[in-house]
């Protein structure tokens, strides 16, 4: 991503042309590499790629004179037959294959890429060897999504996300196996992993028929331990893309954690699905009501939780954030808390002369709701969806929008991308500032 926050993402090599693969590489380790290959070129290599089995990639390396920064270069080892290598993700978030091509260090099968980027950072990545380079059309998600065909995880990276063995949604989201990169100072993730001896919450699961939205969902439903139907009533969570938060965010046991840390008070949370997500989750005003006036009254019926809005929480990601900041404006009675990740704050809605950040002017010409707002964003999220706007600065307008009109704002700001990897830990960071 080119984000000026990032301290200027330096890419090793401006294009993947023949003058850029012999231009000398950033990094000191195959400056090593390129200067031991001139005399025993298979030999170099291969004792390269036996150290990097060994230590995992991608290569990261230290900058002298740079205390915030370190030098990540991402690798692919060719054959033959490799035409190109891509990066797709990971620091520079794009929606073109393209625009992340490696280099080939002269007399090597190494492929490489390198770029500055903030110690802090944590983030997920896929590598395409052979990709379609020709011209892609932006506005056609088929067609990336058919190019993204020749991506993979990277088979030198130890480490994925999801974690393998760790349980996955039964409905999966597109490309959801990624290999991830963790740099030294990203931040701890205290709760994401379960602990032994921490007393577990139930979940339990129903079919719920909706008479406004006149369909059926998957709920869960999640209770502390210790839980008593009869005690008093509990604080509620209300989570979207709930299969995905039960899993790839695996928020029961992010929960039991912070429970047992005594970071936050007991609670609630209700796991949505939905069924048809961008018809949902785009801020549907019937959906909203379907949560206000069907969603709300059968937990209440079921569970001993709180009818106060100011213990009651919206959360989602990206078009969960959306929605979960329509429904709390529309319906201030029922929500009084907004937990937004990377919300997609670029929605218009699909109507002649409507521009995008559709919300934005809700909040700027409607009446100030008793609602607080966490809202958080990946820097690396720096990237145009709409009409110039980034899915980063449109949550900076939000931010700032409710600000003025007197909200209280809690924002955070993380070295990353749009990805689970960061929504599963600065989940609890949300739930800390609202709940505390």
């Amino acid at each position: 991503m080119n984000s000026a926050v990032l301290a200027a993402l330096l890419c090793s090599l401006p294009s993947g042309s023949s003058a850029a693969q012999s231009a000398p590489p950033m990094s000191p380790r195959l400056a090593s590499l390129a200067a031991s290959a001139r005399s025993d070129s298979a030999g170099a290599a291969a004792k390269f790629w036996s150290e990097i089995r060994e230590r995992g990639a991608p290569l990261v390396e230290e900058i002298p004179g740079d205390s915030a920064n370190v030098l990540v270069t991402f690798l692919y080892r060719g054959d033959k037959a490799t035409r190109n290598v891509v990066l797709f993700q990971g620091p520079r978030v794009t929606q073109n294959v393209a625009d992340n091509p490696f280099a080939l260090l002269v007399g090597t099968n190494v492929w490489y890429r390198s770029y500055v980027i903030r110690r802090n950072a944590r983030f997920t990545y896929l590598l395409g060897a052979n990709v379609d380079l020709s011209p892609q059309d932006p506005a056609n998600p088929g067609e990336l999504f058919r190019r993204l065909r020749a991506f993979s995880i990277d088979s030198l990276n130890h480490r994925l996300d999801p974690p393998p063995g760790d349980p996955l949604p039964r409905r999966l989201p597109p490309f959801h196996e990624h290999s991830a990169v963790e740099l030294p100072d990203a931040p701890p993730q205290p709760w994401v992993a379960r602990r032994p001896g921490v007393p577990s919450g139930k979940v339990e699961r129903f079919k719920l028929q909706s008479a406004l939205l006149k369909n059926e969902r998957d709920i869960a439903v999640y209770t502390p331990p210790g839980y008593d139907r009869n005690g008093a009533p509990l604080g509620l969570l209300i989570v979207f893309d709930g299969e995905w938060y039960l899993t790839l965010v695996p928020t029961p046991t992010i929960l039991d954690n912070m429970l047992a840390d005594r970071k936050i008070p007991p609670l609630v949370a209700v796991f949505v699905d939905n069924p048809s997500r961008s018809a949902e989750l785009h801020c549907n005003p019937v959906f909203a009501d379907f949560l206000a006036n069907e969603l709300v009254p059968w937990i209440r019926g079921r569970y001993a939780v709180s009818d106060d809005p100011a213990r009651t929480t919206l959360t989602g990601s990206s078009a969960g954030g959306l929605a979960s900041t329509c429904a709390a404006l529309a319906h201030p009675e029922r929500f009084g808390n907004v937990l937004s990740q990377s919300g997609a704050y670029w929605w218009r809605p699909m109507i002649p002369g409507e521009e995008p950040e559709w919300v934005l002017r809700q909040v700027r010409t409607g009446p100030r709701r008793p609602v607080r707002f966490y809202l958080n964003i990946g820097r690396f999220e720096d990237v145009t969806v709409l009409d110039g706007r980034t899915m980063l600065s449109v949550n900076h307008h939000l931010r700032d929008a409710l600000r003025e009109k007197g909200y209280e704002v809690h924002f955070a700001e993380f070295t990353g991308g749009h990805e689970y990897l960061n929504w599963k830990g600065m989940l609890s960071d949300g739930l800390v500032a609202l709940l505390r």
